[in-house]
């Protein structure tokens, strides 16, 4: 009877308390991009961009200009699998001029992911100008 209590009421509050984290983090996404430690903000974008939802490239954009590269990275490939034609501009722009080649070739990448033909023809009018 008692495992029986236990099953019942134990489990489903286990499972409860261990998503309840999650939640927080996807519910607080502008804390977690805007905190002072920049693992936590690589964190939040990880999330984000495994999470996906509507409003991710929205909160991807957001990051786009964090001073540590290591969120940008994840920003940039997190655009690549989220962006929408708003990200185009932004990565087309680090693609050119970002301030680290892997930052530069991430953008590339995500470009390509998000639409090659068009990607390649906003560089090549970009270069050619």
């Amino acid at each position: 009877m008692k495992s029986d209590t236990l099953r019942l009421f134990l489990i489903p509050a286990l499972v409860l308390a261990s998503t309840q984290p999650c939640l927080q983090a996807a519910q607080l996404p502008d804390k977690r991009l805007k905190d002072k430690d920049p693992v936590v903000r690589q964190d939040a974008v990880e999330q984000l961009t495994k999470d996906g939802g509507e409003k991710a490239a929205a909160w991807l954009l957001k990051a786009l200009d964090d001073d540590d590269w290591g969120v940008m990275q994840a920003v940039i490939v997190g655009l690549g699998q989220h962006g929408d034609r708003t990200a185009m501009k932004p990565l087309l722009d680090l693609c050119l001029e970002g301030p680290l080649r892997s930052l530069r070739e991430a953008a590339a990448q995500s470009l390509a992911k998000l639409d090659g033909p068009e990607a390649a023809k906003s560089l090549s009018k970009k270069l050619s100008s």
